[in-house]
């Protein structure tokens, strides 16, 4: 199996395009067999931070950035850019069933917004392995190696190649769970005849760099372990107002001015 000379990429998007042009730059930097400007993104934006994730903020807070310094960011690295922007309901479940439901190339290179590229990516070699036949995903080595002695390497949504049958499968099983969460419903037991295997051989090669930007900017948010949806990331229900407000006061300070500007 030879290199190839394009291919479809695809990203999950927030608000975020530092974070964004940082992945995008490590991962342009370390790979090897491909250019991406022979290649097609297909880009998922979400529009969060929102006032979901800004109620700690306090009254008059507002997120910096727009959908279009998403695409912007995203034409500096990609030869072609289809986007979809999600204001009104954003969910993880909704982004990967329309990702994953417009690829047309055989082989999807899936890569989120928020990841660091340390160590070469070598397309050909990661094509390779899809010389066997039941192979589906080869994700790429997220955590050092002692951790992948114990763990039960399921599916995934980090960085990663993948059949594009394999996501057109996945996609009729998505519409069937309309209200899962794709990274929990990837990570059921796998059918006998559908394999995932790591690359490379050894050594972590990417690292997450989402949760840690999440943390630095008071962005207390999750998504859903059950519907995919994005929510409050508390132990307290959004129904009790009384709660939340107590919550406010107590355990959550107000970001950095540097980090929002008032509306007033």
């Amino acid at each position: 199996m030879g290199v190839m000379n394009t291919m479809d990429f695809c990203t999950t998007s927030l608000l975020r395009p530092d974070i964004m042009e940082r992945t995008y730059s490590s991962f342009q930097k370390k790979l090897v067999g491909i250019d991406l400007k022979d290649c097609r993104l297909f880009l998922n934006i979400d529009c969060i931070p929102n006032e979901l994730s800004l109620w700690a903020w306090g009254e008059g807070a507002s997120w910096p950035h727009v959908p279009e310094d998403n695409i912007e960011v995203a034409h500096r690295f990609f030869g072609s850019v289809v986007t979809r922007i999600e204001k009104k309901d954003p969910s993880l479940h909704a982004a990967i069933n329309w990702l994953w439901s417009q690829v047309e190339s055989e082989y999807v290179f899936f890569l989120e917004d928020d990841w660091e590229f340390y160590r070469p990516v070598h397309i050909e070699k990661m094509l390779k392995k899809f010389q066997k036949k039941s192979l589906q995903q080869v994700r790429i080595r997220w955590e050092p190696d002692k951790h992948f002695k114990t763990r039960h390497l399921t599916y995934g949504l980090s960085p990663s190649m993948v059949r594009n049958k394999f996501c057109k499968y996945y996609v009729k099983r998505l519409k069937l769970e309309r209200h899962c969460n794709p990274e929990r419903f990837l990570n059921l037991p796998l059918p006998s005849k559908q394999k995932v295997t790591l690359y490379p051989s050894s050594g972590q090669t990417v690292g997450d760099i989402g949760s840690g930007w999440k943390v630095y900017n008071k962005l207390w948010m999750r998504v859903s372990v059950t519907t995919g949806e994005w929510i409050r990331k508390s132990t307290y229900t959004p129904k009790c107002k009384r709660q939340w407000s107590k919550l406010c006061k107590q355990k959550i300070r107000h970001a950095p001015d540097v980090i929002f500007k008032d509306n007033t």
